[in-house]
């Protein structure tokens, strides 16, 4: 028993210079990612913007405005993601019937939209674990509210409306029950 504890415990102290853990550590990230859909995701920004909520208003003493805008400055590049892997789920579900031509060209569609839609979910995991697994550290990051907002900011605003308008106008280009369906499938987190 203690030779399995001093295994266990030299592990827990050196794993963060093996390779292998690194690797093992992706691989798992790009799994759940691709078994989870987007509302999944928007559970885990939540919470993180539930993090940040506390952090800028009880840690940073800040306003309720300027908690709410730290807040919303710290989750762009997620909101962005999640959008843009929304509108990605939309517009390629439709988009892959257009490509019915061969097996081949109909795998190839399917490897692409998989490699797609999976890149969003593996960088919004990939951020939650962080935040989740050093929240003493990012606990004391702190974003200035009233400064002057970043192009990276202004980009990830407009990519998140434009993901909007993306959503909107999918109701008129395909079939309106259709892509109620595929909002619901992908928005409801308990479905896998």
């Amino acid at each position: 028993m203690h030779i399995t504890q001093r295994r266990l415990k030299s592990f827990a102290i050196a794993h963060d210079s093996l390779p292998a853990f690194h690797a093992g550590y992706l691989a798992v990230t790009v799994l759940i990612a691709a078994l989870l859909n987007v509302g999944a995701f928007a559970l885990l920004i939540a919470a993180h913007a539930a993090l940040d909520f506390v952090k800028y208003r009880e840690v940073h003493g800040r306003s309720w405005h300027q908690t709410l805008l730290s807040t919303l400055r710290e989750s762009l590049l997620d909101l962005f993601l999640l959008f843009g892997a929304l509108v990605l789920a939309v517009y390629l579900h439709h988009g892959s019937s257009l490509i019915a031509l061969s097996g081949l060209a109909r795998a190839e569609a399917s490897f692409f939209r998989g490699i797609i839609l999976l890149a969003p979910r593996v960088e919004i995991l990939w951020n939650g674990v962080w935040i989740f697994s050093n929240f003493k550290q990012h606990l004391f990051v702190s974003l200035e509210a009233s400064g002057p907002w970043k192009r990276s900011e202004r980009l990830f605003v407009l990519g998140v409306a434009v993901s909007l308008l993306l959503i909107a106008l999918s109701f008129q280009f395909f079939d309106t029950e259709g892509v109620v369906k595929i909002l619901d499938n992908q928005l409801v987190p308990w479905r896998i």
